[in-house]
């Protein structure tokens, strides 16, 4: 049997999803804050990362991660990105760190953005 799109099993069944994506991510910056000597028990500020075709895009992001505890750091754009990091106090170990990376990723897709990421300092 001969396959019309022989990528389309690859895509469909094998890559892996946007969420399963961040996850890897996600244990990468878990395993490096693990190997600093975190315990990862503590929750501490987490900035992310979310860039958007539009200001008016970036604008509706923000109005609606104010309503989940977020802060925004002042970050003017400019012509080249157009780009919103936000940050809250969480905990960072994976699970956690997983669920609010799922919602973040959620709500930039719903106001026509891209979730790039996150950071945590070390908690020894």
């Amino acid at each position: 049997m001969e396959e019309e799109n022989p990528w389309d099993f690859y895509f469909d069944f094998l890559y892996p999803n946007k969420y399963q994506i961040q996850h890897m991510g996600n244990r990468n910056v878990v395993e490096q804050l693990r190997e600093s000597g975190d315990k990862l028990e503590e929750p501490r500020r987490v900035d992310h990362w979310i860039y958007f075709q539009s200001t008016e895009d970036k604008d509706r992001f923000e109005a609606k991660v104010k309503l989940l505890s977020f802060n925004i750091s002042s970050n003017p754009s400019n012509d080249e990105e157009i780009y919103s990091q936000i940050y809250r106090h969480d905990d960072v170990d994976f699970h956690s760190i997983n669920e609010v990376t799922d919602s973040l990723i959620d709500l930039a897709e719903e106001c026509n953005g891209d979730y790039d990421g996150w950071e945590s300092i070390v908690i020894k």
